[in-house]
């Protein structure tokens, strides 16, 4: 008998990404509306919608885009406290697979496979 299928999220579930896309909108916003760079302008409970752009501006999104789809930016995500504990204790009684939709960059779906490889121990063929 075949074990049961968990699907996670990676994004927003397993690893932050709100932490570091908040520090890349912070130092562009601040800046321009400062001209100072602050890297703590915007935090995780100023937003109440999933849109980032809701709050942060929508004139922003670009200029964030541009440094979000960088190399590195997607691999440097930390697990959430207690993500990879469940990850293990899920992996006990089912296959657990990554849904996840990526960036418009080169190296995201490299960067987040090695991810959570390196960190969940989650092989790529169970990243979709």
């Amino acid at each position: 008998m075949s074990k049961p299928v968990i699907l996670f999220d990676a994004d927003g579930f397993l690893l932050d990404f709100a932490t570091p896309a908040l520090r890349v909108a912070s130092e562009i916003v601040s800046r321009e509306r400062h001209g100072i760079i602050d890297p703590h302008y915007f935090k995780v409970e100023d937003f109440i919608t999933w849109n980032l752009f809701d709050k942060i501006g929508k004139e922003h999104e670009r200029e964030c885009y541009i440094e979000y789809e960088k190399a590195g930016f997607c691999a440097a995500f930390e697990p959430y406290p207690g993500a990879v504990e469940g990850v293990r204790e899920a992996q006990k009684m089912a296959d657990v697979v990554v849904v996840t939709s990526p960036l418009h960059s080169p190296t995201w779906c490299h960067e987040r496979k090695q991810s959570l490889f390196t960190h969940f121990g989650i092989p790529a063929q169970n990243v979709i």
